[in-house]
């Protein structure tokens, strides 16, 4: 083999490092963590879930990331109608409009891999980066 900077590895770590700097860029602008966008994400997909839910999901607790997003004005609870104990989550309009500016970068991005590559190219690259994943899992 050559050098380090030839491993596979090292390269699909460097194209998420900078796909990484790119997001931080905007989370720093909206003083959020990129767990914050995680919450976010599973909320639009899964409104009105439970903490319980949220805590199973990501494996561990995250009081602090929802009273932060919270104070942010980002997500809001609300008691259950059928347990008051119980308080479900949802985005607030604002929050819905946070995800929708990271979805921009995120669509920034694509464009920029996808547009680097003919759509033969595309479409190798994809299916050798399903048999990588596989082989890991």
């Amino acid at each position: 083999m050559k050098s380090n900077s030839n491993y596979i590895s090292r390269k699909i770590s460097f194209i998420n490092k900078k796909q990484e700097l790119i997001i931080r860029d905007f989370l720093e602008k909206a003083h959020l963590e990129l767990i914050h966008i995680e919450i976010l994400e599973y909320l639009e997909l899964h409104p009105g879930t439970i903490q319980k839910h949220l805590t199973s999901y990501f494996g561990k607790v995250l009081q602090n990331q929802l009273v932060a997003l919270e104070n942010k004005g980002l997500i809001y609870r609300k008691s259950s109608i059928t347990d008051i104990r119980q308080k479900r989550i949802f985005l607030t309009a604002e929050g819905e409009e946070t995800l929708k500016e990271i979805k921009k970068s995120h669509d920034r991005i694509e464009q920029k891999i996808q547009g680097s590559l003919s759509l033969v190219e595309r479409d190798t690259l994809l299916g050798l980066l399903d048999k990588v994943r596989n082989e890991l899992n």
